[in-house]
């Protein structure tokens, strides 16, 4: 009885890193690592504008997470539950 409730558990973490993984990479990572390697190596900028590009880059992320990406990844949970 104990393991087959932690293989349960453990299928659900599982399950929730898979979902979670994709979906942190496509909102946060992935555009973050552009706008660095744009305006760092492409435009040259450097100190506080580089700051303040990746802080409102990172804003913009977390807004479009929040209305994009996490029905994303309740849909994802959801399809590797079942």
């Amino acid at each position: 009885m104990g393991e087959e409730i932690s293989s349960i558990v453990s299928g659900s973490f599982i399950a929730l890193g898979l979902a979670v993984i994709p979906v942190i990479l496509k909102y946060f990572v992935l555009p973050v690592i552009i706008v660095i390697v744009i305006s760092r190596f492409i435009l040259k900028l450097r100190g506080n504008v580089l700051q303040g590009l990746v802080s409102l880059t990172a804003l913009v992320c977390l807004f479009l997470f929040g209305i994009y990406g996490v029905p994303e990844m309740l849909q994802n949970l959801s399809a590797s539950l079942n």
